[in-house]
């Protein structure tokens, strides 16, 4: 749910877009005619506020049902019952997988946000490549033993050291090394 309200503040797609599963073209109905008069921003918040509840009180229900069935007793009896107590019931999970296809296609796989991680990746083999042909623009501390490393020890040290940066860090590297930095928007 809170990737539904990701991708509309992103305007990734709109609220009418989500009309495309029938849970939430239920709950927008609702939603339209308990308030007919909410801009889409405050419609959008009603759905996500509305799905969450929805969600809960499902597999709070389930769970309960599952519970009651299978009696356990101990910690020991929860972990070894043949089938997860706490679930969505089978329509439930079935919804959920059909907002996760539409956020897969809609949000995930969107074109805007597919070219920021290939803008995003391109930093990162460029800050690998720099690192791996000049070692002395990492950080003292990162060069510090590193005579002896074969290429693979080094590739793995630079590997390390780019895994452990910000966005904000990474961007700021490439800034300080290249000539031009993609805006990640």
């Amino acid at each position: 749910a809170h990737d539904i309200d990701d991708g509309l503040r992103a305007g990734l797609f709109g609220v009418d877009d989500l009309k495309a599963m029938p849970l939430t073209e239920s709950i927008i109905k609702e939603i339209d005619r308990q308030y007919p008069a909410l801009d889409d921003a405050r419609r959008g918040a009603e759905l996500v506020r509305e799905l969450i509840s929805y969600m809960i009180g499902a597999v709070m229900a389930e769970a309960t049902r599952r519970l009651s069935t299978a009696k356990p007793q101990s910690a020991h009896d929860v972990r070894h019952h043949h089938e997860p107590l706490v679930a969505f019931p089978p329509q439930v999970a079935q919804q959920e997988a059909g907002i996760k296809a539409f956020l897969k296609q809609h949000m995930y796989r969107h074109t805007r946000v597919m070219r920021v991680m290939d803008e995003a990746e391109a930093i990162l083999f460029d800050l690998f490549a720099r690192y791996q042909a000049s070692p002395a623009d990492l950080p003292a501390e990162w060069v510090e033993g590193s005579e002896r490393e074969t290429e693979g020890e080094r590739a793995r040290r630079i590997g390390n050291f780019i895994a452990g940066m910000t966005d904000r860090f990474a961007l700021m590297e490439h800034q300080r090394l290249f000539d031009s930095t993609p805006d990640l928007r």
